[in-house]
This record gives structure tokens, C-alpha cells and sequence, in this order.
């Protein structure tokens, strides 16, 4: 369910008409399930002969989207109807089946309809590792650069970073699977012209992913000068738009072929189907076995609830799961059913990494949709906890709900709190030059260093890593990070540098800045059992151990602990520790 409510936050996002109530939520999050309802079979036997009809004729429906493209309810259809039909892009078949679809549209339709049927299947999950690839390493050296950059140099290395930018989306593009390759060489096939391509990369799919990534003020400003840039890189662009139809190293995991299915379990609407049935009627493509009344009958009360039908196309040549040649071909032993063990458990470590990739996309788009919906909501309600309460009314994953409540939290300092941000941006302001000289000299680091493993060497490289990539991301993503980086040095045991002295020396690579955000997310989120509860035993331990060497350092400052405690002080009164 993590794509459908990826691809209907997303559309959501893109439609502000479109109103934002409790079912709403509950439509995208935590839709009743009416496939095993009594008297629902036919129902579902009916969704499922035509999601396979479409499936074997991508030529007929494709063929109608001119049509389509005039109908208010286009953007719905496209948005979210068309990826569901696909199954939102979630193994190698179904991906597969999709660009048969997406190859014939890009035939029969002019590229401007295209481009808005192709924006769903390249914001999705399937780009995710590209996009996260991408923007991390860019805006790693990005960050960096505007540190040691002054205000009146600053505009010189926008198109020296539009053309960082550019090459590094070249470097990374074996990160797409192959059917975004064939898709990409198929517009090049058919003409479409730089504009267009640059339409479809970067207007529709790069920039909006970027400012999402973002989504600091500040940051979003400087990068914005850099998209003005990269409008002047043409010749790099067209070298990037010749690696686009190049060679992958991604596949998504296939599902069904390694064990010989023949059907593909999607969710969809009872709407949704409805919708489509209708507009399959209207251009006379309907099968002679089904009418449009079949679907109408349905009864209005479960038209948002979803289905799972079970959709069996015509059999085709799939791709099977390779395993290597036998290394002693004389001695092959038949063991019974262990190639369908090898293949089951080959099967499970793809699903898990696949897994994790949906369900981060899921969280990129959620909280983004959040942002807006919390936004439209604190005009009402005031105060924190029965603004989050409001929020999750729907939401079941203990993960989902981290983030909301902190983008929530977020919202609420910048919107009805910001004389108690300027009070902690004062304690950040001192706190810098007080951490520094607290830390460890280099020198006694490097020492501690050599006599490590290389395995503690990695857990603290990462540590670094994650604390130094938190720099400018939202509060709920810092939170991740910062868990993350002091998770791993808890990780490590060692006498000559204990946990302390390195969580300091953690401390001293980003001096300002972080402070403000830790005593944040202390006691604003982890001292509110709402969010408590919904943290890991190793979280706890981590903000446990942060706070600690916190006030050890503050400490060394009678004056600054004191401002220190009265900013708390005031703090409580409003977000009082439940």
C-alpha cells in the first residue's frame, strides 16, 4: 500500500482544489478492504478481466488518452489510476507491462500529453536509488561550498555547480532500471527534441524531486539559482541525455515469474474502477463479455474502499531468476526442491532492499504532503498534541508517525513559536566557540583513531557521515540522522576514546546550528511520551546519551547552563513534558 499512498500524496500535492478532510486521509492511509465482502466476487472477477484486458492491449488504451486528455478527472486518471492498473511499478513484470503502456502513448500522443503520463512513473519508487544517489552527493559539496563562500562571490559558482550537477546525474545513471532506459531512448526514437526531454527530466521529474529533498528556505534559494543555471549547460545536457539511454545495473525484483505465476495482485479503488470503466466504455473499447453497467451497479458506499483483484494476462516470456552454471557439471547432485529454496531466499533479500526503497519514497512524499495539510490545519488548532492526534487518525506505521509529529513540531516553532526559536538560536550562538574547545584536538583523534579496527573506523566514518549530512535537511529527516550517527558510535567500545569524547568531537563538526536542533527534539519530542512510545530502545539510548554529554559541556559554563535552564523553563510551559 506504501506506492498507492506515495502516488496519491503526490497527486494531492500537484491539485491544491482538492480538499483535504478526514477521509481523505483515510482513503490514501487506511482504505477498508472489500474484496472478501460476501456477494463482492463477481465484482472483483469483473476488475480483473478488465485490468487484464488493458494489460494485453496497451495498443487500445493508449489509443484512446487523446480523448481522455480532455476530461476534467485527466490528472486522476493519470496520476493515480493508470500507475494502479500497473501495480504503482512494484516488481520487473509489472514494470514491464507499464512500458509496453507508457512506448505506445509516446506513439500515438503528442509529447506534451506524454510527458504528463510519463511524471507518475518517474517520481515513483522505481528512481528512488538514482534520485537518492544524486542529490546526496550533490548536495554534500554543495553545502559545503556555500560555507566557504563569500556573499559577494556566491553568484560566480551557481553554473560551476549546475555543471557539477549535470555530470553527476550522468555518473549515476546506470542507478535507473533498464525499462526507464527504454522508455528515454523510445522519445529520442520518435523525435521529441531537446525541449521536450528537457521538459519531461528536469521541469517534471528532476527539480520537483530536488526542492522536496531540500525544503529549507534557505538551501532552496541558492538552488534555485542553480536550476537558472543549468538552462545554460546545453551541451552537457545532451551528453546526459545520451547516457539516459544507456547501460543499469538496477532491476527491481521480480515476484511472480521465479515461481512460475501467471497472475499479479494490484490495489485499486472501487472509484478508481468505476472511473476507468467508464472511460473505456465512452471510447467504445469496452470487452463484449463486460458492460459499463456491470461496474455502475456497484453500490456508492465502498466506491473509496479498495480491491485486490487478482489479474491473469495472456501468458508471455518473463524473466527467470538466474542462478550460476553448475561448477562441477559430472558431480551435479539433485537435491529435491532446494533450486526453489535458493530462489525463494535469492527472492526474500531483493524484496527486503525493495522493501526499504518504497517505503522511504512513501515517507519522502508523505511528509511533503503533510507539510501542506498541517499547514491548512493550525489556523484551527493550537495546540501540539491534538494537532498530531488529528493527523494519525488513519496512520498504523509507527515510522509514519515519527515524522508527522515532527513535522508537526516543526510547523508549530516556526509558525506560533518563534520567539522561543530566537531564544535557542542565542544558546547555539554561544554554545559553538564553548564545544569547540571542549572537543578533542586532532591530533589526539588521529592517535585514538590508529589503534582502532577497521570495522570501528567504518561505524565512525559513518557516524561522521550521517551528523554532517543532517546540515540543512527538515527536522524530521535531521532526527533520522542524528539517531543514526550516535547509534553507530554506541556501536563502538574503546578505552582510549569512549563514547563521550567521541560524541563531542561529533558535536565540534557541526558547532552551530545543531544545538538549536537537539534541544528541539529532546524536549520538545523525546521528553512527549506521544513520541516516545514510538521510538526504538536504541533511539532512546542514543538521545539519552546526547543529552547527557550536552549538559556536561554546558556546564562548563555557569552563565550560559543558567540562560540555558530559563530557555527551558520557558520551553515546558508550552510544550509541556506529558
Amino acid at each position: 500500500m506504501t506506492e498507492r499512498s506515495s502516488a496519491l500524496s503526490y497527486y494531492l500535492l500537484r491539485n491544491d482544489k482538492v480538499k483535504k478532510t478526514s477521509l481523505t486521509l483515510e482513503y490514501i492511509y487506511n482504505p477498508l478492504d472489500v474484496s472478501r465482502v460476501r456477494g463482492f466476487s463477481q465484482t472483483s472477477q469483473n476488475c480483473s478481466f478488465l485490468l487484464g484486458f488493458i494489460m494485453d492491449r496497451p495498443d487500445l488504451f493508449a489509443s484512446i488518452i487523446p480523448k481522455v486528455a480532455k476530461n476534467a478527472e485527466f490528472p486522476y486518471i493519470v496520476q493515480c489510476i493508470i500507475p494502479a492498473i500497473y501495480g504503482f511499478f512494484t516488481s520487473d513484470e509489472l514494470l514491464d507491462f507499464a512500458t509496453c503502456f507508457y512506448r505506445k502513448v509516446i506513439e500515438v500522443c503528442k509529447p506534451a500529453v506524454s510527458i504528463k503520463l510519463l511524471e507518475p512513473l518517474f517520481i515513483s519508487s522505481v528512481t528512488y536509488r538514482y534520485r537518492e544517489s544524486v542529490l546526496t552527493s550533490f548536495f554534500k559539496q554543495f553545502i559545503t561550498m556555500l560555507h566557504q563562500t563569500s556573499k559577494d562571490s556566491i553568484s560566480s559558482v551557481y553554473p560551476i555547480q549546475a555543471e557539477i550537477l549535470i555530470n553527476i546525474l550522468i555518473s549515476n545513471s546506470q542507478f535507473l532500471p533498464h525499462q526507464i532506459h527504454e522508455i528515454w531512448q523510445y522519445t529520442t526514437d520518435v523525435k521529441w527534441g531537446y525541449d521536450n526531454q528537457f521538459n519531461l527530466f528536469f521541469n517534471c521529474f528532476f527539480f520537483p524531486v530536488a526542492n522536496n529533498f531540500i525544503q529549507t528556505k534557505g538551501l532552496s534559494d541558492h538552488f534555485s539559482k542553480v536550476q537558472n543555471a543549468i538552462i545554460g549547460q546545453r551541451s552537457l545536457i545532451r551528453k546526459l541525455f545520451k547516457t539516459l539511454s544507456g547501460k543499469t545495473t538496477i532491476r527491481l525484483p521480480a515476484f511472480y515469474s521465479p515461481f512460475d505465476e501467471q497472475y499479479f495482485r494490484v490495489a485499486i479503488s472501487v472509484y478508481d474502477i468505476k472511473l476507468l470503466a467508464k472511460v473505456i466504455s465512452v471510447n467504445g473499447i469496452m470487452p463484449d463479455m463486460l458492460t459499463l453497467s456491470e461496474f455502475e451497479e456497484i453500490n456508492p458506499k465502498v466506491d473509496y474502499h479498495v480491491i485486490y483483484p487478482s489479474v491473469f494476462p495472456r501468458p508471455r516470456a518473463l524473466a527467470k531468476m538466474f542462478l550460476d552454471a553448475d561448477i562441477f557439471q559430472d558431480s551435479n547432485v539433485d537435491v529435491p526442491g532446494m533450486r526453489n529454496y535458493i530462489t525463494m531466499k535469492l527472492c526474500e533479500g531483493m524484496c527486503k532492499n525493495w522493501k526499504d526503497i518504497v517505503e522511504e519514497n512513501s515517507l519522502m512524499w508523505g511528509c511533503q504532503f503533510f507539510h501542506s495539510v498541517i499547514t491548512d490545519q493550525m489556523v484551527k488548532e493550537d495546540n501540539l498534541n491534538d494537532l498530531y492526534t488529528k493527523m494519525i487518525d488513519h496512520i498504523t506505521d509507527d515510522e509514519f508517525k515519527q515524522r508527522i509529529f515532527l513535522v508537526c513540531l516543526e510547523k508549530h516553532f516556526l509558525i506560533r513559536n518563534l520567539d522561543l526559536l530566537n531564544q535557542l538560536q542565542d544558546i547555539d550562538n554561544k554554545w559553538s566557540s564553548l564545544v569547540v574547545q571542549g572537543n578533542l584536538n586532532s591530533k589526539e583523534f588521529m592517535q585514538a583513531l590508529d589503534q582502532m579496527s577497521q570495522s570501528r573506523k567504518t561505524l565512525i566514518s559513518d557516524s561522521i557521515r550521517h551528523f554532517t549530512e543532517s546540515r540543512n535537511l527538515p527536522l524530521h529527516m535531521q532526527f533520522v540522522e542524528i539517531s543514526k550517527s550516535i547509534s553507530a558510535i554506541l556501536d563502538i567500545n574503546n578505552a582510549s576514546l569512549d563514547a563521550n569524547k567521541l560524541i563531542t568531537f561529533l558535536f565540534s563538526q557541526r558547532p552551530k546550528g545543531f544545538l538549536k536542533i537537539v534541544l528541539i527534539l529532546l524536549h520538545c519530542a523525546m521528553k512527549n511520551n506521544l513520541f516516545n512510545k514510538l521510538c526504538s530502545k536504541r533511539e532512546k539510548e542514543s538521545w539519552n546519551m546526547i543529552e547527557a554529554t550536552v549538559n556536561e559541556i554546558l556546564l562548563t559554563d555557569i552563565e550560559l547552563y543558567t540562560q540555558y535552564a530559563m530557555t527551558l523553563k520557558n520551553l515546558y510551559q508550552r510544550f509541556p513534558v506529558q
